[in-house]
Parts: structure tokens; sequence; C-alpha cells
């Protein structure tokens, strides 16, 4: 259940969602999520003007419902179900304006 995504350009934590995870008809998740990345680049709206190279580390765990608590924990670390996945929005890199052909 741990994934690492090295090379990256980071999470887009900016203008939305970042991470999507799967979810049954009712909206109910089928497992937890936990991230974290070993940089946060410098990004304005989701847009860098250099490649980063951020590791990115993905841990899914079972949802545990817990009764004193009311909500959802982590159990035990679990991969992602086969025809299932989860979507990440990375930040993007600027890219140079197309220089007009005046002829």
């Amino acid at each position: 259940g741990h994934y690492r995504i090295t090379g990256c350009n980071g999470l887009r934590l900016t203008d939305g969602w970042y991470i999507e995870t799967p979810h049954d008809r009712n909206g109910n998740k089928y497992f937890n999520i936990e991230w974290e990345q070993d940089i946060e680049p410098n990004a304005e709206a989701g847009v860098l003007e250099e490649p980063a190279d951020v590791t990115l580390t993905i841990r899914c765990y079972e949802r545990v419902w817990n009764p004193a608590t009311g909500q959802h924990e982590n159990g035990n670390p679990v991969d992602i179900p086969e025809g299932r996945w989860i979507d990440l929005r990375m930040n993007e890199v600027r890219q140079p304006e197309p220089e007009e052909v005046v002829e």
C-alpha cells in the first residue's frame, strides 16, 4: 500500500483538488490515503518556472470505523485494487510563448 513517485513536479496544492480517491456509487471511499512530498516547490497557481525534482509518497490504508470517534481511521496498509486508481494533479511547468511568424 505504499507508492513512491520520483522526479515529479509535486502536487498542485492550490486551485482545487490534488488527490482524488476511488469511491463507490454513494461516495464512500474504498480506502484512506496519506501522502507526503520531500519538498514543496515554489509554484504560482500550480505553475513552475523550472521542472522540480519532487519525491511523492502515497500510503493507502483500509478504512476502519471507530465508533468512539465516529470516523474512519487507518487500518492495515492496502494496495490499490485492480481496476481502480487514484488521480493526482501535479504542478505544471511554464511553457515558452510560441514565436509569431510574420510573413
